[in-house]
């Protein structure tokens, strides 16, 4: 992989993962008050806002967090089974 796409494709996990963060600070949610509205586990829920790996959810569930965050494109970031991550650009 180029230095160009490691670059871009590192911006990007931080942009996801801070976005999870900010948002959620924003609307005034803890950790766990998400996790609760969200109806996931608060472990998980963290793993996904600190490393930004969306594979530890299913859809369903990146679609509750989505819903409680306001953000419906949140859970278009999950690459589908078997394609990389990176593989789909979103403009």
């Amino acid at each position: 992989m180029s230095r160009r796409r490691q670059s871009a494709r590192r911006k990007a996990l931080l942009f996801r993962r801070n976005y999870i963060f900010e948002r959620r600070r924003m609307l005034g949610l803890t950790l766990q008050m998400l996790a609760e509205r969200a109806e996931v586990e608060e472990e998980r829920l963290f793993e996904l806002e600190e490393h930004y790996d969306p594979r530890v959810f299913d859809i369903a569930s990146m679609a509750r967090i989505a819903d409680v965050l306001d953000c419906p494109y949140l859970f278009l970031w999950v690459p589908p089974e078997g394609l990389r991550e990176g593989g789909i650009t979103l403009h």
